[in-house]
């Protein structure tokens, strides 16, 4: 979707301005079944690790290796960039890659492996330098029942590798590592 613009109020930009560009194909009647989608496309591994938005593409298979009936798993891989417009397109300003698999087990719950990586380039306007960082996480959640009610447990743990923006100066953020629990 897009507009046809002559007004500076709307964009600075003149002419057919893409707004939204998104394709999608699906097929579950397949060995693997997959989903492919394209364009504006919205990327989430884990409330912790990763939920934005971006322009580029996502693939999700859902394989049967055979282990088990109660278990299903997902495999999905992303890579884009986050940007605001199609029309001013600066893929290395703000680019992910990731991967992640989903166990979804009957017994033991859901269990999600993640693995993002995300490149941003400096921005000499407000004094940063190039930053790359990776995040591996593991994130799980199981229902348990507790007397009469359903209860939902989770919990997350992630580790950094990379840089960030700095608190004392643009170099004091870069080559860094920590880790987090949910």
């Amino acid at each position: 979707s897009g507009v046809m613009n002559h007004s500076n109020y709307r964009s600075n930009n003149f002419g057919f301005i893409p707004e939204r560009i998104y394709l999608m194909n699906e097929r579950g009647d397949v060995d693997i079944p997959f989903r492919f989608e394209a364009g504006d496309v919205y990327s989430y591994l884990s409330y912790r690790t990763l939920q934005r938005s971006i322009k580029g593409l996502q693939i999700e298979l859902q394989p049967d290796f055979g282990d088990d009936e109660d278990r299903l798993h997902s495999i999905s891989i992303i890579s884009g960039t986050t940007q605001s417009s199609w029309t001013k397109l600066h893929v290395n300003e703000d680019y992910t890659n990731g991967l992640s698999w989903l166990i979804d087990d009957l017994s033991f719950g859901r269990w999600s492996l993640n693995w993002i990586n995300n490149f941003r380039d400096n921005d000499i306007n407000t004094g940063t330098i190039d930053r790359t960082q990776n995040v591996f996480s593991l994130a799980g959640e199981k229902r348990i029942r507790l007397g009469s009610e359903q209860i939902t447990m989770e919990g997350e743990v992630g580790q950094f590798s990379g840089d960030h923006d700095g608190l004392n100066g643009v170099a004091s953020g870069q080559n860094k590592n920590d880790t987090a629990l949910f």
